[in-house]
């Protein structure tokens, strides 16, 4: 009857609670959405028909072996005897703190890392700065006339007032786009398994000034590398490191063909290193070639960039109008910022952080219930011995610290089995984290601690009720 009582409200509170939880822990840009269907309720229904019978068989068949002397005369011993392990009813709150516990160092650790992954440094300044994605195909240019195209937008959207610089890029750093071509490098050999194949973005103008970029050597792409110039590249610290161990690049010459060919491509400027894919990957050799110098169809999809002094979201309605002033055919897509474009990064990790949350909290608060229903079920089976110790000159904090030790001994057996299985647990999400070991000590300590202060809370209360038991009343009843 229990267990069906409580599976009909676990279903009822389920189907309230489900969109409170997605609420509080899906966001905008990763939607899930949850409903109670048959297999769902199929699943609910066994488990509570598993559950009645295994937690119900057990006392059942301890009750029928009762032998009926030695239970009339257990109460009177229980007066002055001391329980030094544990009961059925300690052991199964143990193992909820112990899941609580795991549940609750998880919570932490993704937390930690996500924090660790939103204050690493990028190699871009992602405030201010606005994306929108064109694509000049849709509207009828090919490789031969979209030069053009770019060049005007360039000058028009850096003419607007608050936009302090605008580019055009083929992607923009953590917006999923990569692009890897066979490579030859000047004056490297490559090893005899080796295939150089580099990473190239397509950028126009300003590029390193619009995204905040460092540029640690040389100069960056302008409006002379055109077609008909020179071609000219920049490079990242990582290219620099791989393939010219520190010295140099400046003059030296690569080339990206998508097959191996001549290295015409002359080295002008070096950026300060940036992620450009997942932030916890290393920093891969980057070359950034002219947009302007590009006549493949490659350079009929790019994104354009503007930093504004201002809020970024607000200068798009002024981006949308230079853009359509400029050729209205031209089709906008993907407009936002990056600072919106870098926090979409972490998605994953952020709805794993706030699942792994709410699941640990509810999982303290099934352990906190439990905790409190078994002290106050040993603070009533226990009164005529608090009785008889306050009869006998027991002081009522005695009695306090003493159904307060009965329930640290519970939490303490459910922390001593909940560390091991935090750290076997750990194992499994060691490749999610990021700046952290899955044994981190600080991601213990606060787990272990807050359940230790919640779970004391929890005891607390009963305990102090045994404070007030009456001694003449409980001995009467006696």
């Amino acid at each position: 009857l229990l267990a069906l009582l409580g599976g009909v409200c676990g279903v009822l509170l389920a189907k309230w609670a489900a969109n409170l939880l997605l609420a509080l822990v899906v966001s905008k840009d990763s939607p899930l959405h949850v409903t109670l269907n048959a297999p769902v309720l199929a699943f609910t229904a066994g488990v509570m028909v598993l559950a009645g019978v295994v937690f119900g068989l057990a006392p059942a068949l301890s009750a029928g072996r009762v032998d009926l002397v030695s239970g009339l005369t257990s109460r009177s011993r229980s007066m002055t005897s001391t329980r030094h392990w544990l009961g059925a009813s300690e052991t199964l709150v143990a193992v909820q703190i112990a899941v609580s516990l795991v549940l609750l160092m998880g919570a932490s650790l993704f937390a930690r890392s996500l924090m660790n992954l939103e204050r690493q440094p990028l190699g871009f300044d992602q405030d201010h700065v606005l994306l929108a994605r064109i694509n000049p195909r849709l509207a009828g240019y090919t490789a031969t006339n979209v030069n053009a195209l770019y060049r005007t937008l360039y000058d028009r959207l850096n003419a607007l007032p608050g936009v302090r610089s605008a580019t055009l890029a083929r992607y923009s750093p953590l917006g999923g786009g990569s692009s890897i071509n066979a490579s030859v490098v000047e004056g490297y050999a490559p090893k005899q398994t080796e295939r150089v194949s580099l990473e190239t973005i397509l950028v126009g103008p300003s590029y390193p000034e619009t995204l905040g970029m460092t540029l640690r050597q040389g100069r960056p792409l302008g409006l002379q590398d055109g077609l008909g110039s020179p071609k000219a590249g920049m490079v990242n610290e990582a290219f620099v490191r791989h393939f010219f161990s520190d010295q140099n690049p400046l003059g030296r010459h690569f080339g990206v063909n998508g097959s191996p060919g001549p290295a015409d491509i002359e080295i002008v400027g070096v950026l300060k290193d940036a992620q450009f894919h997942d932030p916890k990957d290393e920093v891969r050799p980057v070359v950034f070639t002219a947009l302007l110098q590009d006549a493949s169809q490659f350079s009929l999809d790019c994104e354009i960039e503007v930093r504004t002094a201002g809020d970024p979201a607000a200068a798009s309605n002024e981006v949308r109008a230079a853009i359509a002033g400029v050729d209205r055919t031209v089709p906008i897509s993907d407009m936002t910022t990056l600072r919106e474009q870098v926090a979409s990064t972490f998605n994953s990790q952020r709805l794993a952080a706030r699942f792994v949350s709410a699941f640990g909290g509810l999982a303290v608060l099934l352990a906190c219930v439990g905790l409190y229903g078994t002290v106050a079920q040993t603070v009533a089976r226990r009164t005529s011995e608090i009785g008889l110790r306050l009869a006998l000159g027991a002081q009522r904090l005695d009695v306090l610290r003493m159904i307060l030790l009965d329930t640290l001994v519970v939490v303490i057996a459910g922390l001593v089995a909940g560390i091991p299985a935090a750290f076997g647990a750990g194992r499994f999400v060691a490749s999610q984290l990021y700046g952290l070991s899955p044994r981190d000590p600080l991601s213990l300590t606060f787990a272990a601690g807050l359940m230790t202060v919640v779970a004391a809370i929890a005891g607390l209360l009963p305990a102090r009720r045994a404070t007030k038991v009456d001694p003449l009343v409980a001995l009467r009843c006696e």
